[in-house]
């Protein structure tokens, strides 16, 4: 016990090297931490995620200066962590806890009508959202977006229309009225009896002549 307050000291006389052992033991309590929490906390940025990791700065560089006892500290931490687990994992089952804890998205813009309340909670201007559709989208108008989000973690996400449905249809209509050349090479007229009978009614011989059912074989 004596080693380690020799190593760390105590309060807050504390020469470097006792600040720089601590500043390293926390660091490498700092990864544990986090790496329980996990990666959410730094890939998924909601209001429930960063108020952890203000807390665990807050309360972790205490231990570094030593205004604060650092086992005690390290131990506040912990808990941090745990309660953020804890919830993290219930939010996962209860969707009412999931949006009480970190929000849910709310759709700014539809079909062409921009939803006034929403803005007014997002506290966003016209220029704002149009400012995230040049940036997302690269489009300088609202003409080919069709829904406008503002996510849970404060970033706007822009979806753009379909297109292939109108290329699906503009293809179908002229496959119909410009049939491909394989398809007409496929469908070969059956030769009928007329042409054998008499070839010179038809000036084609792939096509037959059009009375040709009036032609019976002769025995």
């Amino acid at each position: 016990m004596e080693t380690i307050n020799t190593l760390f000291g105590s309060g807050t006389d504390l020469n470097s090297l006792q600040m720089c052992l601590r500043a390293i033991a926390v660091f490498f309590l700092t990864l544990i931490l986090i790496r329980f929490t996990g990666m959410r906390v730094f890939g998924i940025k909601t209001a429930f995620d960063t108020c952890i990791i203000i807390m665990l700065g807050a309360v972790l560089s205490r231990a570094v200066v030593g205004a604060s006892p650092f086992i005690p500290t390290i131990l506040a931490s912990a808990t941090l962590v745990i309660i953020h687990k804890i919830i993290a994992r219930l939010s996962v089952s209860n969707q009412r806890i999931s949006h009480m804890v970190k929000g849910k998205p709310l759709s700014i813009y539809k079909d062409g009508i921009l939803n006034e309340k929403n803005l007014k909670r997002c506290s966003l201007s016209f220029g704002d959202v149009m400012e995230e559709v040049r940036l997302n989208a690269n489009y300088n108008s609202l003409e080919n977006i069709e829904e406008i989000f503002m996510e849970r973690t404060g970033e706007i996400s822009v979806i753009k229309k379909r297109k292939c449905k109108i290329r699906m249809v503009c293809f179908c209509c002229f496959t119909v009225f410009y049939p491909s050349p394989m398809l007409k090479m496929q469908e070969k007229p059956v030769p009928t009896l007329s042409h054998h009978v008499c070839p010179l009614l038809t000036q084609d011989s792939r096509y037959p002549f059009p009375d040709h059912s009036l032609f019976v074989p002769v025995h």
